[in-house]
Parts: structure tokens; C-alpha cells; sequence
């Protein structure tokens, strides 16, 4: 959740291509909540996405922050948009992609919040599914393409209103690795 802190992404600008002197094959990969938080996220220039772009950010999912920002700015990201669970009228994110590095086909699938719904306005355009229904409808057509590993990005808690993460993974074992966003929610016992 960098939350449009420009200054931050920055900052990390040296480490990501270090990163990817050493290793090509590399991913960047932003679990959400990228374009809201700052000013520079009132920009019509889309600061934060620009960024994203020149770092070379390959597979996004966005957060619940980033429904908040308009024009909806989805369609300016140059990777993979992700989003198994959510659509819009103008934009259809691609529910999961597969990627080969080396020998090793990757599947990434991504969701949003379970709680998104509920923080858009009622006449909000954005349709959405629940994560627990998008997963049943895309992970049998995952299977079949018998990828080496299943990664889940989600820009979720472990734990949220009306449920949990554990839950609504326990269908599918086969996810072998889960990147979450959301992460500045705490939760009790953790």
C-alpha cells in the first residue's frame, strides 16, 4: 500500500533495478492501494501510475483506494491489470494471467477486497463479485493449464467482515503462495 507516496516509490526506484541487474526473470508485482493517499494522486497526469509504468511494475491489483481516484485510471497501467472479482462498463481487468519464467509457468490471479461493495458509492458503476464465487468460476479453467505454481494476489486481510482469507482458500490447495496488500490493517493474534 504505497498510497501515491511518490517520494517512497522513489526511493525504492534503486533497489527494484538492482534487484533486476541480478536477476532478469524478475516480477514487480503491486498488490493495491497505489493511487490514492497524497496529492499527488489528484494529478490529472496520473503521477503514481506514471511511476508504476517507469518501474516497470508488471502485474497490478488494485485496492479498494484505488476505486477512488477519477477518471478510473486502470486502463493507463502498461502491465497486467488483474481482477478476477470486479469490472467496470469501460475496462475489464484480466482475471489471472500465465507467465513463464524459465522453465516454470505461473499462474497469478487477482482479487480485490471482499468489503469493496460496500465502500463504493450505490450508483457506483464497478461490478463485483464476490472473491469466493470469482475463484469457482476461474480456477478450473487455472487447472487446466497445469501451470507449476498458483499464486493468489489479493489485495485483502486475512480477515474481514463476514469472513476470512483461510476460508475462502480452503477449496484450493493447490494456491501454492498468497500477496497481499491491505497490509497496514492489523489484526488481533497476529
Amino acid at each position: 500500500d504505497t498510497h501515491a507516496h511518490v517520494d517512497a516509490l522513489r526511493r525504492l526506484e534503486p533497489l527494484i533495478r538492482a534487484e533486476r541487474s541480478t536477476h532478469a526473470d524478475a516480477l514487480l508485482i503491486d498488490a493495491g492501494d497505489t493511487l490514492q493517499g497524497t496529492f499527488y494522486a489528484t494529478d490529472p497526469a496520473g503521477v503514481p501510475m506514471r511511476i508504476a509504468n517507469e518501474l516497470g511494475v508488471t502485474l497490478w491489483v488494485p485496492g479498494n483506494h484505488d476505486f477512488e481516484i477519477f477518471p478510473l485510471r486502470f486502463a493507463d497501467f502498461r502491465g497486467t491489470v488483474l481482477g478476477a472479482n470486479w469490472s467496470t462498463p469501460e475496462f475489464r481487468p484480466t482475471s489471472w494471467a500465465l507467465i513463464r519464467r524459465g522453465v516454470y509457468r505461473i499462474a497469478f490471479i487477482g482479487l480485490t477486497e471482499h468489503n469493496l461493495p460496500s465502500r463504493l458509492p450505490l450508483d457506483s458503476p464497478i461490478r463485483f463479485e464476490p472473491p469466493e464465487d470469482a475463484l469457482r468460476r476461474i480456477m478450473p479453467e487455472v487447472r487446466n493449464t497445469r501451470p507449476d505454481l498458483i499464486v493468489l494476489i489479493c489485495h485483502d486481510g486475512p480477515y474481514f467482515r463476514g469472513g476470512s482469507l483461510h476460508k475462502t482458500l480452503r477449496p484450493y490447495p493447490e494456491i501454492d503462495l498468497v500477496i497481499g496488500g491491505h497490509t497496514h490493517q492489523e489484526n488481533a493474534g497476529e
